[in-house]
């Protein structure tokens, strides 16, 4: 008999991250710049959704009716009792893929969203989900499909399974999973500091194994050391959805689209030579050495008139989601790092500083010394940072809503510190936030009002649980300096946070 999780990393948490990708509102930006015809989303699930971040964020901050499935019962069940605890309402099971993609009580869906799964699932599940894609995605939907590619996972293929082999055959009985995934990663880093072949001939491979190791062990027991681990490149994917009616519609990256730090002239010349989609995409993961791609794929790709191209762009309504002062001025690319023009960017974050929605007609018409291929061009880059998103009309109930959610995360604030966003109606998605800001929200949501009683609640918080602030790597010790620590850190919130978290309806004003 087959075990339920079919050699899936089971017996320990998987990550809380929140995928802005999967937010349905983001694809009328991408959408809009890639001159398509965006749907719109009524209905949307979520396959495979971890510890249910997104899928509870979305749900949470619109009014689009989310369905979502994880076969892993614990992490269900935290998505369910977080949900109760907001009070949202969605549709959260721990079935199979078998089992969930087969129920007859489920509606067509305008947005079917897969992060990382595509890569982690073998060959009876994918074809499990693409016969899901194929009788459930409505006509004009969309899916999200994020996955390990090729090339960019081919140097180190050889190494991961290197690791997983030592981890199958080699590792102590008995041993919890996070101390197996150290053993075999020591195992590599042994492998390499013998400096064999692979890695003199293609420096890649320690450079991969450096950036992981920096990495969490939860994450790299999911991300290296499951049973089925398939990275694919682009055309086999596109080959695997062409029984689905799906045709490949964007970048959901879309500092892809952004050529001057992803491309040489002369790679450019070569990836805008192929006039064939799949060619071209392919062609292009060459050059940059994709690792992961993600990407959104429709079920009758409609073109937008050159006229409507510019008209859809226009209408966008732009929001700003971080505080102005927070906005990166670097961007890394393919090509490395490159400093963002000021005199640019400036006047763009400037201009959306109130955190009002403004649509790109209005933003280019408040940055007259800004051309509107830059304006444009800032679309890309400021969307890439999570600096704006697309604003969504925010209703009471979506206002409601978000706030319950957010108060039962600012909740578990008090003794964890593994979820860091909040959900925000007017983007209809997640807003990162610390651990701290959600407590000092917790505070004022309780009728402290200044930057001092909420420092005070906050190492109130800590102290009953015997726990320090750390700077600079370095516990603080006593009253006095973990209060001055949390004060400065209260005082800064109030002067760039909370304003944001109040214009974008996260907290009661």
């Amino acid at each position: 008999m087959s075990s339920w999780d079919e050699g899936y990393v089971s017996e320990i948490d998987y990550t809380y991250g929140y995928y802005l990708e999967l937010n349905p509102h983001r694809i009328k930006l991408a959408f809009a710049l890639a001159g398509l015809h965006p749907p719109e989303v009524k209905t949307a699930v979520e396959l495979g959704f971890g510890q249910g971040m997104s899928v509870l964020l979305h749900g949470a901050a619109s009014d689009i009716s989310w369905y979502g499935n994880d076969f892993n019962p614990a992490q269900a069940a935290f998505a369910r009792s977080l949900a109760n605890e907001g009070g949202l309402k969605v549709d959260l099971t721990d079935e199979s893929f078998a089992e969930f993609c087969s129920r007859d009580d489920l509606p067509e869906f305008d947005f079917i969203g897969l992060h990382g799964i595509w890569s982690w699932v073998n060959d009876a599940n994918r074809q499990i989900i693409v016969d899901f894609i194929a009788r459930k995605l409505r006509v004009g939907g969309v899916v999200y499909l994020s996955y390990n590619t090729m090339p960019g996972w081919g140097v180190f293929s050889s190494m991961r399974h290197l690791m997983s082999l030592f981890d199958a055959r080699m590792s102590a009985t008995g041993s919890d999973r996070l101390t197996r995934v150290a053993d075999a990663m020591e195992f590599g880093r042994t492998l390499l500091d013998a400096q064999p072949n692979l890695a003199k001939q293609i420096p890649l491979v320690r450079d991969r194994f450096d950036f992981l190791m920096k990495q969490d062990r939860h994450y790299l027991a999911h991300e290296l050391f499951n049973q089925d681990w398939h990275p694919f490149h682009f055309s086999q994917t596109a080959s695997l959805l062409a029984p689905a009616k799906l045709g490949y519609a964007c970048s959901a990256q879309l500092l892809d689209a952004v050529t001057s730090i992803n491309l040489t002239e002369s790679q450019r010349a070569q990836v805008d030579a192929q006039k064939d989609p799949l060619l071209r995409e392919s062609v292009r993961d060459i050059m940059v050495n994709q690792t992961f791609r993600r990407d959104y794929w429709v079920k009758g790709l409609r073109r937008l008139t050159d006229f409507e191209h510019g008209a859809a762009i226009r209408a966008l309504e732009i929001v700003l989601m971080a505080p102005p002062d927070a906005v990166g001025k670097k961007i890394t690319g393919a090509l490395g790092e490159a400093e963002l023009d000021q005199t640019i960017y400036a006047p763009l974050v400037q201009a959306l500083a109130s955190f009002r929605p403004m649509s790109v007609a209005d933003l280019a018409a408040a940055v007259p010394q800004v051309t509107f291929a830059n304006v444009l061009q800032g679309l890309y880059i400021l969307s890439s940072l999570a600096a704006i998103a697309v604003a969504v009309p925010a209703t009471a109930e979506s206002i409601a809503s978000a706030q319950r959610m957010n108060m039962a995360i600012c909740q578990r604030a008090l003794t964890r510190a593994d979820i860091g966003f909040l959900a925000s109606p007017v983007t209809g998605g997640g807003i990162p936030t610390t651990r701290f800001q959600q407590i000092f929200l917790l505070a004022r949501s309780e009728g402290e009002t200044t930057p001092e009683a909420w420092s005070h609640y906050a190492w109130n918080v800590l102290k009953a649980q015997n726990q320090h602030l750390v700077k600079d790597g370095k516990t603080v010790e006593g009253d006095a300096d973990n209060l001055a620590q949390l004060l400065s850190m209260a005082r800064e919130f109030a002067r760039s946070r909370l304003p944001l978290y109040l214009a974008h309806h996260m907290m009661p004003a």
